[in-house]
């Protein structure tokens, strides 16, 4: 049997060519950080995301965004919402992640992660935590 090494590879530019597999070789940075989104995805249900192109990834050597565009009536916005990885590798995405929203039209930004994240380079980019969502259950 074969092993397949991880792609050695530069800070992609080009999103929309990634495929589930593509996905599947940052698997140990997406379930980190799927430990901390409550359960809303599923890495399966990143893997359908990509392939349809509901969701983009953007890869670094050792990190990955997830994003995603919500149309509102009045406003698009540009939704990150997993970031696994590498720190360092995720910053030096951000200008290709804020570019290309600008060019999808979208009028706002949000990452959703843990509070720690508005003490790293999301300031640089105009981030600024907002009041806490409070959540419930409906069983």
């Amino acid at each position: 049997m074969t092993t397949l090494a991880r792609p050695h590879r530069q800070v992609q530019r080009v999103i929309h060519s990634y495929t589930t597999r593509d996905l599947r070789w940052y698997r140990r940075e997406v379930e980190a950080a799927l430990g901390y989104g409550g359960g809303i995805y599923t890495f399966d249900d990143l893997c359908r995301g990509v392939a349809s192109g509901a969701m983009q990834m953007w890869a670094g050597p050792r990190s990955v965004f997830l994003t995603e565009i919500i149309a509102f009536p009045s406003r698009k916005l540009f939704h990150i919402f997993l970031a696994g990885g590498k720190l360092v590798e995720l910053s030096a995405m951000a200008p290709d992640v804020v570019a290309f929203a600008r060019q999808q039209g979208c009028s706002e930004m949000q990452f959703a992660g843990r509070p720690g994240w508005a003490r790293t380079f999301m300031r640089d980019y105009g981030f600024v935590a907002v009041p806490t969502i409070i959540m419930r259950a409906m069983l």
